[in-house]
């Protein structure tokens, strides 16, 4: 009894070092956040600095500096687009802001008390006086992954409001619901302490930048970088229009319309999964369960009780079919102000071309590569999305899968291209290597190897 006890003492210990080993502190001595803030009358800019530490009740805290600058003049113009003249009028400095972070959440020390101003243990749904967190994910912001917590502020007020005087109140959701990020090591995009109370400011506040140590490490463009959109998701529906070849008349038949549908979820050795339907019922309606780890897909298909890898974004990990596919173009686009990440596949020796959408899917092969899920088909029949539901929303057409880039094009070389000889060596990011590597794991022709 007295050894297994001990053994859950040390499992318990482990995981909480390695939940703090990839926590991001929001408090360092030196670290800064500049905020812009504005009102109808006037703009001010905001610096907090964390200068140093003290002990409050036996407990340690950093305190920050604030320097307000503040700009008169402020103007709109005939769109009603804000507009200011920066001229200067005053400026101020405030030390007293002591913080204390621990756990996972951060306290503001306000007239004799800690009041809670974060807690990034919070899970999806959970809720935060009146916010709630509407969705948690991870982003990778200058090669540094940040957790990030989407909230939703509700004036429940105004939202009665605008039910009791007959007016439906999606039209004014903006009026009554307001929306934010916030991401471990960085803060609110509304401001570092401006973390609640959305609702009730006459002005507009956000954080523009986030510096550590001197160094620039988050901007306010960040806040609503794409993580991984789900691919997964309840009710979430995929449209597609099926081509396929008729063989007597060497042409393709008129497209058929078929529709695919989440309709709920499942348990599978002790595994949440994703039950996807067709909703035309032909042949048959079930066409397996699914759950999704960051870009890879598994399916149990029917009739089966073992996961198979189906799908991943990385074509280090593509399945045999899809070998030929060794690079990728990736880039971000915006669609519906929501950003997604794009992958585009190319096979240089047969001059094939796909493209896919993180949490959509590809453009012409399903939901993942070669999708056919029981229809009669050949080598050359083919699927074209038209568009995918969300939450009763299309999020996406098939002609946004070409919708201009908005990121630089990372051009990644993830496997050595068949015209390449396979005595050549590759790292595990595609760079050549000079020769066999003594320890470790590396590509060559195409599959991986490792030294010990």
């Amino acid at each position: 009894m007295k050894r297994l006890a001990f053994l859950i003492t040390l499992l318990t210990f482990l995981l909480i070092a390695k939940s703090q080993e990839n926590y991001h502190p929001l408090l360092k001595v030196g670290k800064e956040w500049h905020e812009a803030s504005y009102n109808e009358l006037y703009k001010f800019d905001v610096m907090e600095k964390i200068i140093g530490d003290t002990i409050i009740n036996d407990k340690q805290y950093f305190n920050a500096e604030v320097r307000y600058t503040i700009y008169m003049n402020v103007k709109y113009d005939e769109g009603g687009f804000l507009e200011y003249a920066d001229d200067y009028i005053q400026s101020s400095v405030s030390r007293d802001f002591p913080m204390r972070e621990e756990s996972g959440r951060v306290y503001r020390y306000i007239n004799g008390k800690d009041v809670l101003i974060y807690d990034f243990n919070l899970l999806k749904d959970d809720k935060y006086g009146n916010q709630v967190v509407t969705d948690v994910d991870t982003i990778s912001v200058g090669g540094n992954k940040y957790k990030r917590l989407s909230i939703s502020e509700i004036d429940q007020e105004r939202y009665d409001w605008y039910v009791e005087n007959g007016m439906a109140p999606y039209q004014y959701e903006t009026a009554w619901q307001q929306k934010g990020y916030w991401v471990e090591g960085i803060g609110c995009n509304r401001g570092l302490t401006y973390t609640s109370g959305w609702s009730n400011v006459g002005g507009v506040n956000s954080m523009m930048s986030c510096y550590e140590d001197g160094k620039l490490i988050f901007r306010a463009s960040d806040f609503a970088h794409p993580g991984i959109h789900p691919m997964l998701k309840k009710g979430k529906e995929w449209v597609y229009d099926y081509y396929q070849f008729n063989d007597n008349e060497g042409k393709y038949n008129d497209p058929q319309r078929i529709s695919y549908f989440i309709d709920g979820d499942t348990i599978i050795n002790g595994k949440k999964y994703f039950t996807l339907v067709n909703t035309r019922k032909y042949p048959y309606p079930y066409c397996g369960a699914y759950r999704e780890e960051g870009t890879t897909m598994y399916c149990v298909y029917p009739g089966q009780t073992e996961e198979t890898v189906i799908q991943t974004f990385d074509p280090a990990g593509f399945p045999p079919e899809m070998a030929e596919f060794n690079t990728v173009q990736k880039d971000t686009i915006i669609v519906r102000d929501m950003p997604f990440v794009r992958y585009q596949y190319k096979a240089p020796k047969r001059d094939w071309a796909l493209t896919a959408i993180e949490g959509v899917g590809f453009k012409d092969n399903g939901i993942v590569y070669g999708m056919s899920y029981g229809m009669p088909t050949c080598a050359c029949d083919y699927m074209t999305l038209r568009y995918c539901i969300e939450d009763n929303c299309i999020i996406f057409t098939n002609e946004e899968f070409d919708t201009k880039q908005t990121d630089n094009i990372v051009q990644l070389r993830l496997a050595p291209s068949i015209q390449e000889s396979n005595a050549s060596f590759f790292d595990l990011q595609g760079r050549r290597l000079s020769g066999k590597p003594v320890k470790g794991m590396y590509i060559q022709g195409g599959k991986k190897y490792v030294v010990k």
